[in-house]
């Protein structure tokens, strides 16, 4: 039976390069894995950003609406007071 034989040894020589060949085809998958992970982290840390400056963005145009709101309320209460010291000193005249 020598074919039995020769084909028997061409497996085991042959075990050793498909493990080696699953080992490199393991590492591929981890370094995919790996760029994946690192792709997903920058896109979340561009997503915090993103929301953190919105927010932000938001707060700055809240204060200023109130700073505006409480500009206009001092500026009508000065008119009042203007209008009514006017409308003494016109009583008076």
């Amino acid at each position: 039976m020598p074919g039995y034989n020769s084909q028997r040894r061409v497996t085991v020589r042959t075990l050793p390069k498909l493990i080696l060949f699953l080992f490199c085809v393991l590492f591929v998958c981890q370094c995919v894995l790996f760029v994946c992970q690192c792709v997903l982290f920058v896109c979340q840390c561009v997503l915090y950003y993103c929301h953190w400056v919105s927010t932000q963005l938001q707060l700055s145009n809240i204060s200023l609406y109130i700073s505006l709101q409480f500009i206009s309320l001092m500026m009508a209460q000065l008119q009042s007071k203007h209008v009514a010291e006017s409308s003494e000193l016109n009583s008076k005249v």
